[in-house]
């Protein structure tokens, strides 16, 4: 299985609204289909990026360190692939 962009987007807005119900609002998107491919995201990665109870999401501190990274990186960095500039 391929990791696909809108997986990352989706992993991104269910970490910024903190909740899978918003976060798939948000996106247009039902509940559910935000679920399976966070699903997915895991099975690709072989880890946890949330966990999750009946009431609440919480961020795992591997789903932490991905965006702090993914942020944190300059755009002149070369491992950064902006096609639109």
């Amino acid at each position: 299985m391929n990791l696909s962009i809108r997986q990352l987007q989706i992993f991104v807005q269910v970490y910024r609204a903190g909740n899978l119900t918003r976060a798939a609002a948000q996106l247009g998107l039902t509940q559910s289909a935000v679920s399976l491919q966070l699903q997915q995201l895991e099975n690709i990665f072989g880890l946890r990026l949330f966990d999750r109870t009946t009431r609440a999401l919480y961020p795992t501190r591997a789903a932490t360190m991905a965006v702090a990274t993914s942020f944190m990186r300059p755009r002149s960095d070369p491992r950064c692939h902006d096609r639109s500039a």
